[in-house]
């Protein structure tokens, strides 16, 4: 069975909105892995997760990227996304900025292709 743009498309709105969700909800779970700095690996994950969709998406639509467009468009929006959410959290009661969340979206961004 092959995966329509469509689906991705629904796929990537769902999980944008659940990363939302919990990038402005005050005191979210983090599981710990019994390791320091658990919170960025879950951030390098989720923007990574993120990027995949995008990608999904992308390469799958009608548009016909080329190879710069299909890495690199991800990327960006994973990484903005990223920096749109990291940026509400100064709104959010009982949460905050981090340049080290914001590092973790962005490195985990460009591994949407691995």
């Amino acid at each position: 069975m092959q995966i329509r743009s469509q689906h991705f498309h629904i796929a990537l709105v769902l999980y944008c909105g659940a990363v939302m969700i919990v990038s402005v909800t005050p005191n979210p779970p983090v599981p710990e892995l019994g390791f320091a700095h658990t919170d960025k690996v879950g951030h390098f994950g989720m923007f990574a997760i993120m990027a995949g969709l995008a990608w999904g998406s992308l390469s799958r639509s009608r548009l016909n990227p080329g190879a710069a467009l299909l890495f690199w468009g991800p990327v960006v929006f994973a990484s903005g996304y990223g920096a749109l959410c990291e940026s509400l959290q100064r709104l959010a009661p009982e949460r905050t900025f981090s340049w080290g969340d914001m590092a973790a979206n962005v490195l985990g961004a460009p591994c949407q292709v691995i």
